[in-house]
């Protein structure tokens, strides 16, 4: 019996570490070129009308809103300067922000366009 129990052990821990195995390659098994990370986020999102309907700062809230669900959101996985040095059109934002899902993402549809929105008007592209 001792035995039969070792052995169950044995084999849920190793499905264990293979499952942390998978998610953990899920997350971070991105193949995309991304250029020199920078270690700062972007100011804002560059638009002459990031100052009409600001709060403090000169920012618009639903700027901030969507930069603080970008870092909540991408950071599960990855590190945001690789966000940040990623220059990609609406499109391109589009497909990456698709396989993060497919990765495990789990957002709304409004978080969603929200997150595309927000990173495409970062990259000027």
């Amino acid at each position: 019996m001792r035995r039969y129990r070792r052995y169950a052990v044995a084999v849920i821990v190793a499905v264990l570490v293979v499952a942390l195995g998978v998610l953990a390659a899920g997350c971070s098994g991105n193949s995309e070129s991304d250029s020199q990370p920078s270690s700062q986020p972007p100011a804002s999102s560059g638009g002459s009308s990031a100052s009409t309907g600001t709060t403090d700062g000169g920012v618009d809230p639903a700027v901030q809103e969507a930069q603080q669900l970008v870092e909540v959101r991408c950071s599960m996985c990855h590190s945001l300067d690789r966000v940040w040095a990623a220059k990609k059109t609406r499109d391109e934002w589009v497909v990456s922000v698709d396989r993060m899902k497919r990765n495990g993402l789990v957002v709304t549809e409004e978080e969603y366009a929200t997150i595309v929105d927000h990173l495409a008007s970062l990259s000027n592209k």
